[in-house]
């Protein structure tokens, strides 16, 4: 029942169209406007006869724009289906950009952690058993004027007071941008 309600709505709307069609034929032949191959077809399926020739070009020409119609459809449909691929390209696009910033961090991140384990592994290494004092490491650095040492137990997270030398573990990145704190290790070598 349904279906042939949907059928019969379906029809009904080509009917319309059809009829819509057919008046638009009729005001451009009222205008003396003629499709030239259109005519000239169908002068040739009429054999010649002008008044069968009238009759088969309104056809023609329906059906001419009836063509146009859908074509017009699919072009609409094709550029609609373009923009969604198009738009979808974007986000995938955007969704791997913002992966690869993600993935740029943590290996940064990774590559820092790796360079700090590094540091202490040399620490441990020049160390020995000190290693675990990173004040007696950092002290005898100073004493030995050994910079690069001293920027690497700081790397590792060896804070120094201004009022003196007063170490602790902090944030080791933050210590490690610092380059005042070489300028108070050198005070407090100079007030030692």
């Amino acid at each position: 029942m349904l279906k042939k309600l949907f059928v019969k709505n379906a029809s009904a709307k080509e009917r319309l169209f059809e009829e819509h069609l057919y008046a638009a034929v009729a005001d451009e032949l009222q205008r003396g406007e003629k499709r030239i191959g259109l005519w000239t077809k169908a002068l040739a399926k009429s054999s010649g006869d002008l008044g069968k020739a009238e009759s088969e070009y309104i056809k023609l020409r329906v059906q001419s724009l009836i063509d146009e119609s859908k074509l017009s459809d699919e072009i609409s449909e094709n550029v609609a289906r373009q923009k969604l691929e198009q738009a979808k390209h974007n986000k995938e696009l955007a969704e791997q950009q913002q992966r690869d910033v993600i993935r740029a961090r943590q290996l940064e991140t990774d590559r820092e952690i790796q360079q700090k384990r590094n540091t202490r592994k040399a620490i441990q290494e020049k160390y020995g058993d000190k290693a675990n004092n990173l004040e007696a490491c950092l002290l005898d650095a100073i004493s030995n004027d050994d910079e690069s040492t001293v920027k690497e137990l700081i790397f590792l997270g060896v804070e120094i007071d201004a009022s003196g030398l007063s170490i602790s573990h902090t944030d080791y990145a933050s210590m490690y941008r610092n380059d005042h704190i070489i300028e108070l290790i050198a005070q407090a070598k100079v007030n030692s």
